[in-house]
């Protein structure tokens, strides 16, 4: 069962990784991996175009991922979706037992994936950052440092608390109607009624 919960968490997080890519770097479809010891290409395409790098965060995990499935650390039960049909993603995600959301920027705004999270009923470990906390509230799991090892250990803590996974899922689920478009166009429609009658 253990094993079990680890493949789900390993197929989250490389689902979340496959979810960062911008949809304009997408688009362009460019990509290699080589073996760096054999120098034998293992993919490519429109390996000759000329486009923004990838991040190191995507290199890092592309490197470790490429490790644990030489040493066959990955089990078979471990799926590599890629690409991913943004109409599929609910399903995915209400398969899985917890969301990770790496994201650690200045740029004070949360990820756009939380409120997909959210709304599936995903408690979410994430880096503590002003605008998780305003979305996440008590469903977000903090790193209690702000490392790969600290979300790392974040995530291996919650998934092995069930009882914590199930009540951090209803509160995220219940807090995501707070940011539904509904709610949103209410909070909208009240703004525009007092500046029209003040």
């Amino acid at each position: 069962k253990q094993k079990t919960k680890l493949t789900k968490v390993i197929s989250l997080c490389l689902l979340f990784v496959l979810l960062l890519i911008p949809e304009s770097w997408a688009r362009k479809s460019a990509s290699i991996a080589i073996c760096a010891e054999t120098g034998e290409v293992y993919h490519e395409q429109n390996a000759d175009e000329i486009t923004h790098p990838a991040s190191l965060t995507k290199m890092m995990t592309l490197y470790l991922t490429f490790k644990a499935i030489k040493e066959k650390k990955l089990t078979d039960s471990v799926r590599i979706i890629n690409p991913l049909n943004y109409f599929d993603l609910p399903k995915i995600l209400n398969a899985s037992d917890l969301a990770i959301d790496p994201k650690d920027s200045s740029t004070m705004q949360a990820s756009g994936k939380i409120l997909q999270y959210m709304a599936a009923g995903l408690p979410v470990a994430c880096f503590d950052r002003e605008n998780n906390r305003r979305y996440l509230g008590e469903a977000g799991e903090d790193a209690k440092e702000i490392s790969g090892h600290g979300l790392a250990d974040t995530i291996l803590d919650l998934s092995r608390n069930h009882l914590e996974i199930g009540r951090k899922g209803e509160i995220s689920r219940k807090r995501a109607t707070d940011f539904s478009w509904v709610k949103s166009a209410e909070k909208i429609d009240q703004i525009y009624k007092k500046l029209s009658h003040p």
